[in-house]
């Protein structure tokens, strides 16, 4: 079963619809899919002996540890401050990952964060796998930023 939360933007009113409104282009949906694929399989193993690639155009991908020791692999795309092109590129890869990981099935509150001037993130799950993208606008660096975060999670 796949599950979706969303996490909406407190500092304007940017709300991401249920379904996204348009449909995600199957080749563009297809690529993304072929994409996480192997790292869906590398978060399940904790990505223990993983050769990582970048994700296709990030600025910075790397592999995280928490206290717990669980790994986590993240990728980021760095956009002028709250730039449409941002954006419209975060609803691409909404759309994408909808495509691959299922239906939109809940939506989560606000939650308070002190480094972002405005985030939304959405949380997919493949089995004990977690697939988040958020959008951050940092006016301090006036930089929006697309991230990607792939973990491995307990079992519910």
């Amino acid at each position: 079963m796949f599950t979706v939360t969303i996490f909406r933007r407190s500092a304007r009113a940017f709300i991401l619809a249920v379904g996204f409104g348009i449909p995600a282009s199957v080749s563009n949906a297809d690529a993304v899919c072929a994409e996480f694929s192997p790292l869906i399989a590398d978060a399940k193993a904790n990505f223990d002996d993983a050769d990582l690639p970048s994700l296709r155009g990030a600025d910075t991908c790397k592999l995280t540890r928490s206290l717990s020791g669980s790994r986590a692999y993240h990728c980021s795309w760095g956009y002028p401050y709250r730039s449409e092109i941002a954006e419209r590129r975060f609803k691409e890869m909404a759309d994408a990952l909808h495509v691959c990981f299922g239906e939109t099935v809940g939506a989560g509150n606000d939650k308070p964060v002190n480094h972002p001037d405005t985030y939304d993130q959405l949380q997919y799950r493949s089995g004990h796998v977690a697939i988040l993208v958020s959008l951050k606008d940092k006016a301090a660096l006036e930089r929006t930023f697309i991230s990607i975060g792939i973990i491995g999670v307990a079992d519910k």
